[in-house]
């Protein structure tokens, strides 16, 4: 039997301060990547433009429940 929560797709929305930003993507994107592979999650960040203004700024995750709350752990242990 198929749990349902691994055919439920969710979208979590982390406020994180900007100037973190660019630190937890990591140099060519190496962290985030290893976040998403590890995960199975989808991580968007804002564009580089709303990135400099201070602040927080969105991050966008999505995937199933699981895949979602790993990758929300990781992007907070990685901040």
């Amino acid at each position: 039997m198929i749990l349902m929560q691994t055919l439920l797709s969710v979208s979590l929305h982390l406020e994180v301060a900007s100037q973190h930003h660019l630190f937890m993507i990591g140099r060519g994107g190496s962290n985030i990547q290893q976040i998403m592979a590890k995960t199975g999650a989808t991580i968007c960040f804002p564009d580089v433009a709303s990135m400099m203004t201070p602040g927080k700024g969105t991050i966008y995750v999505s995937g199933t429940i699981d895949s979602v709350l790993a990758a929300r752990e990781s992007i907070i242990v990685s901040s």
